[in-house]
């Protein structure tokens, strides 16, 4: 039997910015963020973009123990803060991962007690906007590696 290697094919893998499509029907401040827990460490990175497609990066390590949905928290907070420190009264929050978005929109529960922490300080500075919208995100795999690459970092 001959080897036949996997073929991988990705739609527009060659892109590497993160730019999404919700571009132009939201004029504002937009968020992309992830966070990373796996053996080489827990890492998290977010990324704030303008209308005029000016890019404000942040990444970091996280140097105690947690889990990939703790990161995913710690990343959104440290975004949050980024959009505090800069002054940005409406955002819009965009994230691949369904559980936090809906665990923070109140739709599904939070059991895990090392969790609530997190969403309640997540609850506590979204008090401070004017308005953030979340919604999941739904642009291209390669967009979501950039966001990702940031926090494997």
């Amino acid at each position: 039997m001959d080897y036949d290697p996997l073929s991988t094919y990705f739609p527009d893998e060659e892109v590497l910015f993160a730019r999404e499509d919700i571009a132009e029907s939201y004029p504002g401040w937009r968020m992309f963020f992830d966070g990373a827990a796996n053996f080489k460490g827990v890492a998290i990175g977010t990324i704030l973009i303008l209308e005029s497609e000016q890019h404000y990066p942040a990444s970091a390590k996280i140097r105690f123990p947690c889990t990939n949905n703790m990161a995913e928290y710690e990343a959104y907070i440290l975004g949050i803060k980024m959009s505090f420190d800069m002054n940005i009264k409406e955002l819009l929050v965009i994230r691949d991962s369904n559980l936090l978005i809906h665990q923070f929109q109140g739709k599904w529960t939070t059991k895990n007690v090392k969790i609530l922490p997190y969403l309640h300080c997540l609850k506590e500075l979204c008090k401070k906007f004017k308005h953030i919208p979340r919604i999941p995100n739904v642009c291209r795999r390669s967009r979501n590696l950039v966001i990702h690459d940031l926090a494997s970092r």
